[in-house]
């Protein structure tokens, strides 16, 4: 025979064991919630780390570019060039230089993704760097396009003159 007591012990165990498992299932969202968004910085961190390469790439073709100016008639011209490259290679480094600081920011701020307690001001912390970030990249490969640009003009006419003159020899 069971006792009342059983019956009401059993009741209050079922009420624990549902709010227990209510809790292990949120934990186990916000985990996976975490590890969703460590994924996604962390892939971030590796698009951001290429595109410094990248960017020394090109600027790599521009300074071999620059090295063939011997070909150019004018010293002038040539100066003007190197001077750019120059300003361009400052370009780079000063936006690899944001870019590092960025990815500092970003692992700063997923170290403190971990503290749960402070989730969604680290989330709002990480929009607004990131956001930065792209705004910054955004500004540097428009400068970095005007400057080509620049270049083209100012080699594509001292070419043509060369190229003409080697004609009439």
């Amino acid at each position: 025979m069971r006792l009342p007591e059983d019956k009401y012990r059993n009741q209050i165990r079922r009420r624990c064991m549902n709010t227990f498992l209510g809790r292990v299932d949120l934990l186990e969202e916000r985990n996976m919630s975490l590890a969703e968004m460590q994924a996604s910085y962390d892939l971030q961190i590796k698009q951001l780390k290429v595109e410094p390469e990248k960017e020394q790439d090109k600027s790599a073709n521009i300074h071999s570019n620059c090295k063939n100016a011997h070909l150019l008639e004018s010293c002038t011209v040539k100066e003007e060039l190197e001077r750019s490259l120059l300003k361009l290679e400052k370009d780079l480094k000063e936006m690899h230089l944001q870019t590092n600081k960025a990815l500092q920011e970003l692992a700063h701020l997923k170290l403190h993704l971990l503290d749960k307690r402070n989730l969604n001001t680290m989330l709002r912390l990480m929009a607004e760097a990131k956001e930065r970030l792209e705004g910054d990249l955004s500004s540097a490969r428009e400068e970095r396009s005007k400057f080509s640009q620049l270049l083209r003009v100012q080699i594509s006419p001292t070419a043509s003159r060369i190229q003409m003159s080697k004609l009439s020899n």
